[in-house]
């Protein structure tokens, strides 16, 4: 944002390399909002451990080309004997079990290297497929961040704007009630006709209720501020500052006309993504449906009775032996009741699916930008009408002033001469705080929403 009264909104305070805002008494402004959201709000939180899996499914993926080493052991009891079978004897009769002399305790331990060279390209293509995924969830993660930047920064104009409002009501309120004091004084001494003082005193009323109004507005649109920055709901002592109407009256914001290209979004970058995660899953389910030829090789080295529970036993002591070999296997499903066919098909149609609901999120983000833009120029016009009338009602509300002090106009017509004044001022604040608004959302969709605030 170009405008001085936006360079301060997002001013140097927000340094990304910085010390997150604490829960202080010190009010903090829209720079120091961002930061703590940026390391506070659960969906920050949650983009950045998505990111993590997928780092952790990339690096399993390339464990894969890796050697297996495999430890085996195995211990236990056994025992075993034969039946003397003597000449002479009939089957029936045979002779007494003679058990193995050999201890009965045994012991194994053997280390098994493996190593798979080829399998179809199909290692290959699962690691693309989660390299894929990763930049796909570092997309996410940097669009989400926009997108709460985006929703803090809209927060914080409401708040602000409720601030406002809650101000201007409470100025008329009181207005309104110091002219009905006096005016009921006169009305008591009769000076002053009935219809005058009902008349007034109904607008106080309403100013009254306006400003209770305002009030929950104002406590709502800081709840959903704290809301969106991720503070706890338990948390005391963060309080904002917001904008004041000097800001606002001091520069017009300056409203782009450049309009955001939609292929320029991470939703677009996302889409490309996607789009090669799905072509690659068709491709490796047809390689997995067509003849399999893995090449591998093995290395064994077996340790017997490591544990040397056998010691002793006069048995002679098993040597260590090894083996390795080098394998090349050919596996080809014949029949399967078309489960791999299938797994084509669901691939295929999965692409499908997820091209076109893409297809549809560009489509929309494309109608939000055109949108958006009709409304920074329809803003941007109105700001400048609006800036008149706020002129041309203090003029005339100067003139009630002096009619009022020389008694040519009662306090009904100085009331709503204010009414409208302030009614005019409001029109200049809201419309001026929905550019704001509507800059942060060109901000978002443009893609440097990030970095207007860190470069501010």
């Amino acid at each position: 944002m170009r405008g001085l009264a936006l360079i301060r909104i997002l001013g140097s305070a927000l340094c990304l390399s910085g010390a997150a805002v604490s829960a202080t008494a010190e009010p903090i402004n829209l720079p120091q909002a961002l930061k703590y959201a940026m390391e506070h709000a659960p969906s920050m939180a949650q983009a950045r451990e998505q990111i993590s899996v997928r780092d952790a499914e990339v690096d399993r993926a390339k464990a894969r080309y890796l050697p297996s080493l495999d430890l085996t052991t195995s211990q236990g009891y056994l025992r075993s004997g034969t039946q003397q079978v003597t000449s002479g004897t009939t089957p029936d009769a045979l002779g007494p079990v003679v058990m193995s002399t050999q201890a009965p305790w045994f012991s194994q331990l053997g280390l098994n290297l493996t190593e798979t060279f080829y399998d179809n390209g199909q290692s290959y293509m699962q690691r693309d497929i989660s390299e894929a995924s990763r930049e796909v969830s570092r997309l996410y993660m940097m669009d989400t961040r926009d997108s709460m930047l985006l929703r803090v920064s809209e927060a914080y104009y409401s708040l602000s704007q409720a601030e406002i409002l809650l101000g201007t009501n409470v100025q008329q309120a009181q207005l309104t009630a110091k002219q009905l004091n006096k005016l009921e004084a006169l009305y008591r001494q009769g000076l002053k006709t009935k219809r005058e003082f009902f008349r007034l005193k109904s607008q106080a009323q309403r100013a009254a209720i306006e400003v209770s109004n305002a009030k929950v507005t104002r406590r709502n649109a800081e709840i959903e501020l704290r809301r969106t920055m991720g503070v706890p709901a338990d948390a005391t002592g963060i309080t904002f500052v917001t904008l004041t109407t000097d800001d606002i009256q001091a520069h017009d914001p300056e409203v782009p006309t450049q309009v955001p290209t939609v292929n320029q979004s991470y939703l677009a970058k996302i889409t490309e993504y996607q789009n090669t995660i799905g072509e690659d899953n068709i491709e490796l389910a047809r390689r997995r449906n067509l003849p399999v030829l893995t090449v591998g090789s093995g290395l064994n080295y077996q340790v017997p009775d490591y544990l040397r529970v056998q010691a002793g036993s006069g048995a002679p002591d098993a040597p260590n032996s090894w083996t390795w070999n080098v394998t090349v296997g050919v596996n080809y499903n014949i029949w399967d009741a078309g489960s791999r066919r299938r797994d084509i098909d669901i691939a295929a149609s999965q692409k499908l699916i997820q091209n076109r609901d893409n297809r549809d999120k560009l489509f929309a983000r494309a109608a939000e930008i055109a949108k958006l833009m009709e409304t920074l120029r329809n803003l941007k016009s109105n700001l400048q009408l609006n800036k008149e009338l706020m002129r041309l009602e203090q003029s005339n509300f100067a003139i009630l002033e002096e009619d009022y002090r020389q008694g040519k106009v009662a306090y009904l017509d100085l009331v709503t001469g204010l009414s409208d004044l302030l009614s005019a001022r409001v029109s200049y604040y809201t419309n001026y705080i929905s550019i704001l608004t509507a800059m942060a959302q060109y901000r978002y969709y443009e893609g440097t929403i990030y970095e207007t605030v860190a470069n501010s």
